[in-house]
Protein backbone atom coordinates (compact mmCIF):
# COMPACT_ATOMS: atom_id res chain seq x y z
CA UNK A 1 0.00 0.00 0.00
CA UNK A 2 1.69 3.33 -0.64
CA UNK A 3 2.33 5.32 2.14
CA UNK A 4 2.04 8.96 1.07
CA UNK A 5 -0.62 11.48 0.55
CA UNK A 6 -0.64 14.76 -1.13
CA UNK A 7 -2.01 18.31 0.02
CA UNK A 8 -2.42 20.62 -1.79
CA UNK A 9 -2.66 24.67 -0.53
CA UNK A 10 -3.70 28.06 -2.14
CA UNK A 11 -2.07 31.16 -1.03
CA UNK A 12 -5.72 32.01 0.32
CA UNK A 13 -5.14 28.57 2.85
CA UNK A 14 -5.29 25.14 2.76
CA UNK A 15 -7.22 22.30 1.03
CA UNK A 16 -6.61 19.08 0.65
CA UNK A 17 -7.11 17.31 -2.28
CA UNK A 18 -5.52 13.69 -3.89
CA UNK A 19 -5.68 13.22 -7.55
CA UNK A 20 -5.09 9.78 -9.36
CA UNK A 21 -4.87 8.61 -12.70
CA UNK A 22 -5.40 5.14 -13.92
CA UNK A 23 -3.22 3.57 -16.36
CA UNK A 24 -3.64 -0.39 -17.34
CA UNK A 25 -0.78 0.14 -20.15
CA UNK A 26 2.10 2.55 -20.69
CA UNK A 27 1.82 5.90 -22.51
CA UNK A 28 3.45 8.57 -24.99
CA UNK A 29 5.71 10.72 -22.44
CA UNK A 30 3.98 13.50 -23.02
CA UNK A 31 0.54 12.13 -21.72
CA UNK A 32 2.72 10.60 -18.80
CA UNK A 33 4.16 13.93 -17.83
CA UNK A 34 0.28 15.61 -18.21
CA UNK A 35 -1.16 12.57 -16.11
CA UNK A 36 1.00 13.17 -13.11
CA UNK A 37 1.58 17.07 -13.31
CA UNK A 38 -2.06 18.16 -13.71
CA UNK A 39 -4.07 14.91 -13.33
CA UNK A 40 -5.09 14.64 -17.08
CA UNK A 41 -6.26 11.61 -18.53
CA UNK A 42 -4.32 10.72 -22.21
CA UNK A 43 -6.24 13.15 -24.43
CA UNK A 44 -8.10 14.94 -21.85
CA UNK A 45 -8.06 18.32 -20.01
CA UNK A 46 -5.90 18.44 -16.99
CA UNK A 47 -8.01 17.46 -13.67
CA UNK A 48 -5.84 19.72 -11.61
CA UNK A 49 -3.69 23.03 -11.77
CA UNK A 50 -0.87 22.91 -13.77
CA UNK A 51 2.01 24.62 -10.52
CA UNK A 52 5.87 24.81 -10.99
CA UNK A 53 8.50 26.87 -9.06
CA UNK A 54 9.48 29.75 -10.63
CA UNK A 55 12.24 30.79 -12.84
CA UNK A 56 13.76 32.86 -10.06
CA UNK A 57 14.20 29.70 -8.01
CA UNK A 58 14.96 27.32 -9.95
CA UNK A 59 18.57 27.05 -9.69
CA UNK A 60 19.06 27.17 -6.13
CA UNK A 61 15.57 25.59 -4.76
CA UNK A 62 16.93 25.30 -0.94
CA UNK A 63 15.69 22.01 0.69
CA UNK A 64 16.56 21.65 4.92
CA UNK A 65 15.62 18.88 7.05
CA UNK A 66 13.86 19.80 10.40
CA UNK A 67 13.44 17.34 13.29
CA UNK A 68 9.98 17.45 15.42
CA UNK A 69 9.38 16.45 19.38
CA UNK A 70 11.95 14.32 21.10
CA UNK A 71 14.92 13.49 19.23
CA UNK A 72 14.64 10.39 16.73
CA UNK A 73 17.20 7.42 17.34
CA UNK A 74 20.78 8.81 15.99
CA UNK A 75 20.41 5.96 13.44
CA UNK A 76 16.77 7.34 12.17
CA UNK A 77 17.68 10.85 11.70
CA UNK A 78 20.88 9.50 10.08
CA UNK A 79 19.14 7.44 7.47
CA UNK A 80 16.25 10.35 6.57
CA UNK A 81 18.96 12.51 6.18
CA UNK A 82 20.53 9.93 3.44
CA UNK A 83 17.43 9.51 1.53
CA UNK A 84 17.16 13.36 1.25
CA UNK A 85 20.63 13.81 -0.06
CA UNK A 86 20.00 11.07 -2.42
CA UNK A 87 16.29 12.36 -3.33
CA UNK A 88 18.32 15.59 -3.97
CA UNK A 89 20.89 13.67 -6.28
CA UNK A 90 18.19 12.08 -8.32
CA UNK A 91 16.20 15.48 -9.19
CA UNK A 92 19.11 16.96 -9.95
CA UNK A 93 20.62 14.50 -12.55
CA UNK A 94 17.65 14.27 -14.16
CA UNK A 95 18.52 17.17 -16.96
CA UNK A 96 15.73 19.07 -15.87
CA UNK A 97 16.49 23.02 -15.33
CA UNK A 98 16.03 22.91 -11.61
CA UNK A 99 18.98 22.45 -9.16
CA UNK A 100 18.34 21.85 -5.67
CA UNK A 101 20.71 22.89 -2.80
CA UNK A 102 20.46 21.22 0.65
CA UNK A 103 20.76 23.65 3.41
CA UNK A 104 21.83 23.04 7.19
CA UNK A 105 19.57 21.14 9.50
CA UNK A 106 17.14 23.69 10.86
CA UNK A 107 17.31 26.78 8.04
CA UNK A 108 15.03 28.44 6.68
CA UNK A 109 14.28 26.70 3.08
CA UNK A 110 11.80 26.59 0.07
CA UNK A 111 11.18 22.80 0.94
CA UNK A 112 11.16 21.61 4.44
CA UNK A 113 11.01 18.09 5.30
CA UNK A 114 9.92 17.58 8.67
CA UNK A 115 11.15 14.13 10.25
CA UNK A 116 8.71 13.95 12.89
CA UNK A 117 7.88 11.96 15.37
CA UNK A 118 4.10 12.04 14.61
CA UNK A 119 3.05 8.69 14.33
CA UNK A 120 -0.12 7.17 11.25
CA UNK A 121 -3.17 8.44 12.37
CA UNK A 122 -2.45 11.10 14.71
CA UNK A 123 -3.08 14.93 13.52
CA UNK A 124 -0.59 16.46 12.28
CA UNK A 125 0.66 19.58 14.04
CA UNK A 126 3.86 20.61 13.53
CA UNK A 127 5.60 24.90 14.58
CA UNK A 128 4.86 25.58 11.43
CA UNK A 129 2.22 27.53 9.65
CA UNK A 130 -0.27 25.46 8.44
CA UNK A 131 0.14 22.45 10.25
CA UNK A 132 -1.84 22.62 12.87
CA UNK A 133 -3.86 19.38 13.06
CA UNK A 134 -6.50 19.64 10.58
CA UNK A 135 -5.08 16.54 8.38
CA UNK A 136 -3.71 12.93 10.28
CA UNK A 137 -0.60 11.49 9.26
CA UNK A 138 0.49 8.74 6.98
CA UNK A 139 3.20 7.75 6.47
CA UNK A 140 4.57 10.99 4.61
CA UNK A 141 2.94 13.78 3.37
CA UNK A 142 3.43 16.80 1.19
CA UNK A 143 1.56 20.05 1.33
CA UNK A 144 2.29 23.23 -1.59
CA UNK A 145 1.29 26.59 -1.59
CA UNK A 146 1.31 28.53 -4.58
CA UNK A 147 0.12 32.26 -5.75
CA UNK A 148 -2.60 33.39 -7.73
CA UNK A 149 -0.01 32.91 -11.28
CA UNK A 150 0.74 28.95 -10.20
CA UNK A 151 3.94 29.78 -9.19
CA UNK A 152 4.85 27.43 -5.95
CA UNK A 153 6.71 29.91 -2.86
CA UNK A 154 6.36 26.90 -0.21
CA UNK A 155 6.93 23.40 0.49
CA UNK A 156 6.47 21.05 3.56
CA UNK A 157 6.99 17.05 3.57
CA UNK A 158 6.63 15.21 6.88
CA UNK A 159 7.71 11.96 7.40
CA UNK A 160 5.63 9.82 9.95
CA UNK A 161 8.03 8.52 13.01
CA UNK A 162 6.96 4.81 12.40
CA UNK A 163 7.64 4.53 8.82
CA UNK A 164 9.61 1.32 8.17
CA UNK A 165 13.15 2.13 7.32
CA UNK A 166 13.11 0.09 4.43
CA UNK A 167 10.62 2.57 3.07
CA UNK A 168 12.35 6.22 3.45
CA UNK A 169 14.23 6.41 0.48
CA UNK A 170 11.62 5.58 -2.02
CA UNK A 171 8.80 7.60 -0.23
CA UNK A 172 11.29 10.93 0.79
CA UNK A 173 12.46 10.97 -3.01
CA UNK A 174 8.68 10.94 -4.05
CA UNK A 175 7.28 13.30 -1.19
CA UNK A 176 10.84 15.44 -2.94
CA UNK A 177 9.49 15.07 -6.73
CA UNK A 178 5.67 15.81 -5.72
CA UNK A 179 7.20 19.27 -3.87
CA UNK A 180 8.52 19.96 -7.30
CA UNK A 181 4.60 20.27 -8.52
CA UNK A 182 3.71 17.04 -9.46
CA UNK A 183 0.49 16.10 -8.09
CA UNK A 184 -0.95 12.86 -8.87
CA UNK A 185 -0.29 9.46 -8.17
CA UNK A 186 -0.77 6.66 -11.02
CA UNK A 187 -3.19 3.21 -10.05
CA UNK A 188 -3.01 0.68 -12.73
CA UNK A 189 -0.66 -2.03 -13.58
CA UNK A 190 1.08 -0.03 -16.04
CA UNK A 191 4.16 1.76 -14.25
CA UNK A 192 3.40 -0.26 -10.94
CA UNK A 193 6.97 -1.14 -10.03
CA UNK A 194 8.56 1.08 -12.41
CA UNK A 195 7.57 4.79 -11.79
CA UNK A 196 8.11 7.08 -8.54
CA UNK A 197 4.22 8.12 -8.79
CA UNK A 198 2.72 4.50 -8.73
CA UNK A 199 0.24 4.39 -5.45
CA UNK A 200 0.88 0.74 -5.48
CA UNK A 201 4.51 0.73 -4.63
CA UNK A 202 7.66 1.88 -2.59
CA UNK A 203 10.02 0.25 -4.91
CA UNK A 204 11.25 2.74 -6.49
CA UNK A 205 14.19 4.80 -5.84
CA UNK A 206 15.39 6.14 -8.68
CA UNK A 207 14.40 8.48 -11.37
CA UNK A 208 14.72 6.79 -15.23
CA UNK A 209 12.68 6.65 -18.15
CA UNK A 210 9.54 8.47 -17.95
CA UNK A 211 9.92 10.03 -14.68
CA UNK A 212 13.21 11.99 -15.48
CA UNK A 213 11.38 12.88 -18.49
CA UNK A 214 8.73 14.25 -16.86
CA UNK A 215 10.27 16.42 -14.67
CA UNK A 216 12.46 17.72 -17.91
CA UNK A 217 9.23 18.81 -19.22
CA UNK A 218 7.72 20.20 -16.31
CA UNK A 219 11.44 22.53 -16.02
CA UNK A 220 12.55 22.11 -19.72
CA UNK A 221 15.75 23.92 -20.65
CA UNK A 222 16.06 26.59 -23.10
Amino acid sequence: MRLAALALALSAGPAAADSFVHLDRRVPDQDFYRAVACAADPGDDCGEPLVAWPARKRQALTVALHAQGDPQPDRRRAQVGQALDRAIAEINGTGADLRLVRQPDGAAADITLWDSDITEGEPIVLPQEGLDGGALMEGARVEIWWNGRLRIYRAVIVIAGDLEAGDLRSVVLEEMVQSLGFLTDLTGNAYATTSIFSESSNAVTRLRGQDAAAIRLHYPRE
